[in-house]
């Protein structure tokens, strides 16, 4: 039985996929319609910065350690750099939102023609040049060149993602360009888990020998390698293009960006969406214990990157279900199931982790399976939310004849982490309750349980209460084509009456 499903998914997927591009390839007729390429291009887009930014903020603190800075002057810089990005992204969006771009080049003029900058920045921001000796000296550089790196990618990264709300207006070009640029995104998630196990064989050799490298020079060539794939995937998102206009904002600088910012607030419904973030300030505390987990609890690093190769590739699978499941579900019913079922699934976890325990073969499998069933159907909820974001700006657009959306997304992305920051906070409160101990290289029997208990229970906690915002969400289905054609009827009156 099993066999015979096995072969009708591997018969059915390659037919799916050659009816999508030939379907494709038909609409490229049209002017009006993506092109093959675009769709392409977005995924590329996605890897080349998700690659860069995991890079970046998943190993930046470690390599400030390795060049001898203790843990607290580390922590410091990191807050500062924290405090410069408050300051950058809003400053970014609103220079895009505002300046008087003609309505089909408001943001692909950013791209692709700061590849090159952003990849050599990547790579800068990875060295300790010998000749900054003292300690304020390099201080100031790790901060200078992550200052220039954080402003380049700002301004990248801030004009991809708005111009993925502009490239189509038709649903199911929507549903399908999100979808394959997702598969770029969670590409991008997985590569940086292979670098614990990298780290580990080039910089740890056995006594009496010379290890291959040290971990300053292992980091900056991480960062050139992650720069280099990045930057060639970088370069295809000259092929994206914008075709949903809006008209250039009137009046002076300051009256431009108080429509901007008026634009967000007004955009209630994407202000709900956010509040779906707040209890996930539970999941994402368990963040910081993570790693700890796989190296006390289960003593062995490279769990971490079998763990996400496990659930890396299903995730792709799941992926290609995406536009299946928008076609027949209402949007918000997928994000609640599917975040509702990585939450049992973890939930599940933690009770048969403490009946069989975690290291021996029952226990890693245990992990390794339901770790990654919760994984699975995060990429689609991800899709989902993408699509009721999409219709907050439509729908505001369509009320009042102006689009923010790279100020909107600014302030989406900026008010989130204000909550990642409290999570890493209420992490770190979590692992001194448990008793961690830093730099120690072995901890009790009830700290490694306690690191178990947070890697497991929080984001089952938080994955569970996270979609409660959402059965209030109703900008979607029927009720949203609704919406729309009244708002265009309204629309039409006025520019009559404005012609008369």
């Amino acid at each position: 039985m099993k066999t015979n499903l096995l072969e009708k998914i591997e018969a059915r997927l390659p037919q799916k996929m050659a009816t999508v591009v030939q379907e494709i390839r038909e609409n490229e007729q049209d002017p009006e319609k993506m092109k093959l390429r675009e769709y392409v291009s977005f995924a590329c887009g996605h890897l080349y910065h998700g690659s860069i930014r995991h890079m970046i903020e998943g190993y930046r603190p470690a390599f400030y350690m390795s060049t001898g800075m203790d843990a607290d002057r580390a922590g410091l810089l990191s807050s500062l750099q924290i405090l410069y990005d408050s300051v950058s992204d809003p400053l970014v969006a609103t220079f895009i939102d505002t300046r008087r771009a003609t309505p089909y080049r408001r943001f692909t003029p950013f791209l692709p023609k700061l590849v090159p900058v952003l990849a050599t920045f990547s790579i800068v921001m990875f060295t300790a040049p010998s000749f900054l000796e003292q300690p304020m000296a390099m201080l100031a550089w790790l901060f200078m060149t992550y200052a220039v790196w954080e402003t380049v990618f700002t301004f990248s990264n801030v004009s991809f993602d708005a111009i993925g709300t502009v490239m189509s207006g038709d649903l199911r070009e929507r549903t399908l360009y999100t979808t394959i640029g997702n598969i770029g995104r969670q590409a991008s998630g997985m590569v940086p888990g292979f670098i614990p196990v990298a780290l580990e064989i080039l910089t740890r050799a056995p006594e009496g020998e010379a290890a291959i490298m040290s971990e300053t020079n292992f980091f900056t060539l991480a960062a050139a390698v992650f720069a280099i794939i990045g930057g060639i995937a970088g370069l295809q998102t000259k092929h994206l293009k914008e075709r949903l206009t809006s008209p250039p904002k009137e009046g002076s600088v300051i009256s431009r960006i108080i429509q901007n910012f008026r634009l967000f607030f007004r955009n209630k419904h994407l202000l709900l969406l956010w509040s779906c973030e707040i209890p996930h300030v539970i999941s994402r505390a368990a963040a910081p214990a993570s790693l700890q987990f796989y190296v006390h609890s289960m003593q062995n690093a490279a769990m971490q990157s079998l763990q996400w190769t496990i659930a890396g590739i299903p995730q792709f699978l799941a992926h290609s279900l995406a536009p299946f499941f928008l076609k027949r579900y209402r949007p918000s019913r997928i994000i609640i199931a599917c975040t509702m079922a990585n939450g049992i699934s973890l939930l599940i976890m933690f009770v048969i982790g403490r009946i069989v325990g975690y290291t021996g073969w029952m226990g890693i499998a245990n992990v390794m399976i339901f770790a990654s069933i919760g994984w699975v159907p995060s990429g689609i909820a991800g899709i989902a939310m993408r699509m009721l974001q999409l219709n907050t700006f439509d729908y505001v657009a369509a009320k009042t004849g102006q689009r923010a959306e790279a100020t909107s997304l600014m302030m989406f992305n900026m008010m989130s982490k204000w909550l990642w920051a409290l999570a890493a906070l209420l992490g770190g409160f979590a692992l001194a309750y448990v008793g961690f101990q830093s730099g120690a290289a072995e901890q009790t029997q009830a700290t490694r349980d306690g690191l178990f208990a947070i890697f497991a229970l929080l984001p089952a906690v938080g994955n569970l209460l996270g979609p409660l915002p959402l059965f209030f969400y109703k900008l979607e289905g029927k009720e949203f084509d609704i919406r729309m054609a009244e708002l265009g009827a309204v629309q039409q009156e006025k520019q009559a009456i404005e012609i008369e």
